[in-house]
């Protein structure tokens, strides 16, 4: 049929501008702008990573800081843990973020919940 004949869609992978960036930082509040800063920044997964990362899951290796996952998307592909590092211009707002939310997730949106998909519309 006409879906054979289709082209698969890619990954979905978002390419910023350097002026898209700054336009999504100048609008958005700071709860957003450090959440996507992030997001830009170590390459996490939007939801089913960022949003649900915990100070327990960040941990400092010589000075620098890490994000240690256990439980991710490709963990039955691929090694069982992920590891991502922390960009040094980001590490001081991720220290801050651990240290005033030492339970639960690092980056809330303004009713303190792990942002959604549908909290970016």
């Amino acid at each position: 049929g006409q879906c054979e004949d289709m082209e698969k869609p890619g990954r979905r992978d978002a390419i910023f501008e350097p002026q898209q960036i700054e336009d999504v930082l100048q609008l958005a509040d700071k709860r957003f702008g450090d959440f996507f800063k992030a997001l830009l920044g170590t390459g996490c997964r939007a939801y089913s990573e960022m949003a649900v990362l915990t100070a327990k899951q960040i941990e400092e290796v010589n000075g620098h800081l890490l994000i240690r996952l256990k439980h991710h998307k490709t963990s039955s592909k691929k090694a069982k843990e992920r590891l991502i590092d922390i960009p040094d211009a980001l590490e001081p707002m991720f220290r801050e973020l651990m240290s005033k939310y030492k339970m639960g997730p690092l980056f809330r949106n303004r009713a303190g919940n792990p942002w959604k998909g549908s909290d970016a519309s």
